[in-house]
Formats: structure tokens, C-alpha cells, sequence
């Protein structure tokens, strides 16, 4: 456990299943922006989603490496334009990337299902604000 951060060799189905949540729930987000805005999101969520889903579980025992984490993502993400529709799917992709990652799956997929229903429901309201 101590070569691993505070995960164990045991683990690995639950880190595995992590990953695989996180990707599907970032898919799923490109998916409900598709269909509401009929084009394709400008920032790589699924990449960020793996990325997050890698990083959480190993920086979570670690302060000064989930401080490094963070540091390095916004240094990685200071070329991107995000628009202002997009936001609302980014930051839900991302909150819940992080629950996950943490380990409240259920938490977090009822988290994900009620900001996805929000966000199919206010809609219209996010395009008539831009």
C-alpha cells in the first residue's frame, strides 16, 4: 500500500470501475450537448474526465500532490475557450468526475442525473441569456 499512495494491489477492479464511470458520464454530457445545441462541445471531456478519474484517487491522500494536480490542469487548460452554453456541461461533467473519483458513486450519479435533468429543462433559458 505505501508504494500505491494509500491504495492497495485489491483495489484495482474499484479504480478500473472508476474510470469506466467516469468516461461513460463524460460521454453521456457530450451527448445531452449535442442534442440541445446540435454541434459538438469545444472542450475535451472525456480526456479530461479519464484525467481526472486517473489523478483524484491518488492525489486524495496526498496534499501536496493534489495541489501539484490542480496547478498543472489549469496550466493545461489555459489555451482553451470555453463558450458560455458549454459551461454548464463542463462543470457538471467535472464535479462529478471528482465525486466519483473519490468514491460516492451513488452520490454522484444522483448528483449527475438531477443537474442533467436541470439542465435539459433550463435550456432555453441558457440561450435566450447569451
Amino acid at each position: 500500500m505505501e508504494g500505491l499512495n494509500g491504495l492497495s494491489i485489491a483495489s484495482i477492479k474499484l479504480y478500473l470501475f472508476q474510470l469506466l464511470l467516469c468516461g461513460v458520464l463524460a460521454i453521456i454530457t457530450n451527448l445531452l450537448f449535442k442534442r440541445k445545441y446540435k454541434r459538438k462541445i469545444s472542450f475535451p471531456s472525456v480526456t479530461a474526465a479519464l484525467s481526472l478519474g486517473i489523478l483524484v484517487p491518488f492525489a486524495k491522500y496526498s496534499t501536496p500532490m493534489a495541489i501539484l494536480t490542480l496547478g498543472v490542469l489549469l496550466l493545461l487548460s489555459k489555451g482553451n475557450s470555453i463558450k458560455k452554453p458549454e459551461l454548464p456541461y463542463l462543470l457538471l461533467t467535472l464535479l462529478t468526475v471528482i465525486a466519483v473519483s473519490a468514491g460516492f458513486y451513488v452520490f454522484a450519479t444522483v448528483g449527475f442525473t438531477i443537474g442533467a435533468v436541470f439542465l435539459i429543462l433550463s435550456d432555453s433559458f441558457v440561450e435566450e441569456s447569451e
